[in-house]
């Protein structure tokens, strides 16, 4: 975790926060957990609190600010908050990784107007979909077959998944 202390100026402070780190982390971090089940995200809830506790110290006295019960809120909100972002992410089941061919979506009336979409990506874009949906290609198989990097066909991909996914969401 990034050192967050190191945004504070003052010796006392950067002794007070540590101090709260070290007891409060595990605690805080399982609270995050429960909501998000990721434990990037978690860390990244814990992180975020943190900062905000730093951006308060200069508002608040600590003698008024009772740290454990608003990074406690602090870290609900912001999990919260990413679960809410990763949960909009995920509206369409275009943008799944892993949709098949034997998927559902691909089975029934939406096959034709999916196809219509596909037709007006750009023909990169279209072989890159094909190959990995249709044809269960890893990235590095067609960075090959294509002369690109897996990390250019990884970029292609989501660009090109994102599209398809505004387009059926527009």
């Amino acid at each position: 975790m990034f050192r967050i202390w190191q945004l504070l100026e003052n010796d006392d402070d950067i002794e007070y926060v540590k101090g709260l780190y070290d007891r409060l982390e595990n605690r805080l971090f399982w609270v995050a957990m429960a909501i998000l089940k990721n434990q990037q995200d978690a860390e990244d809830a814990v992180q975020e609190s943190f900062c905000g506790l730093i951006d308060r110290m200069d508002e608040l006295p600590r003698e008024q600010l009772d740290a454990d019960a608003y990074l406690l809120t602090s870290v609900r909100n912001n999990a919260c908050k990413i679960y809410n972002r990763k949960k909009k992410r995920k509206t369409s089941p275009i943008m799944e990784e892993e949709l098949s061919m034997e998927s559902p979506l691909l089975e029934h009336c939406m096959l034709q107007e999916l196809k219509q979409y596909i037709m007006k990506l750009d023909p990169r874009s279209r072989k890159v979909f094909y190959l990995r949906v249709g044809f269960g290609m890893d990235y590095d198989a067609i960075g090959r077959e294509m002369d690109l990097s897996e990390a250019n066909v990884r970029q292609i991909l989501s660009r090109t998944r994102k599209k398809l996914h505004d387009m059926y969401e527009g």
